[in-house]
């Protein structure tokens, strides 16, 4: 989970490097969505010792909780995400920033009218 959220972070320089999106639609972008802020925060927390500018007091932190009902991780829990007081499910953070980085995608490719 943690490379899934590092890596797709990385997708931000290399679209900004490679010049395929402007610095600024990027910022537009991570400020229009909570994911992509939580995922930063999040990737940004375990790759580095120490944060000097993050979003929020502290960063997000991964739990794992009892939820035999749905379960992600073994036989009865889940991953979550714990962020500004509010639990988001691991998995489906991931699959929205994926969903998320896909539209951006396809509006770059001139798919979406904007």
């Amino acid at each position: 989970m943690l490379a899934f959220f590092e890596n797709s972070l990385a997708l931000r320089d290399w679209l900004t490097d490679t010049e395929s999106a402007e610095k600024q639609e990027i910022v537009a972008l991570f400020s229009k969505h909570v994911e992509l802020r939580i995922k930063r925060d999040l990737a940004n927390s375990f790759k580095h010792h120490s944060i000097d500018r993050t979003s929020q007091q502290r960063p997000p932190s991964i739990a794992i909780e009892y939820a035999p009902e749905h379960p992600t991780f073994g036989t009865e829990g889940r991953l979550v995400v714990l962020s500004e007081g509010k639990k988001y499910e691991a998995l489906a953070l991931a699959d929205r920033c994926v969903d998320i980085w896909q539209q951006f995608l396809d509006f770059l490719e001139g798919d979406i009218e904007t």
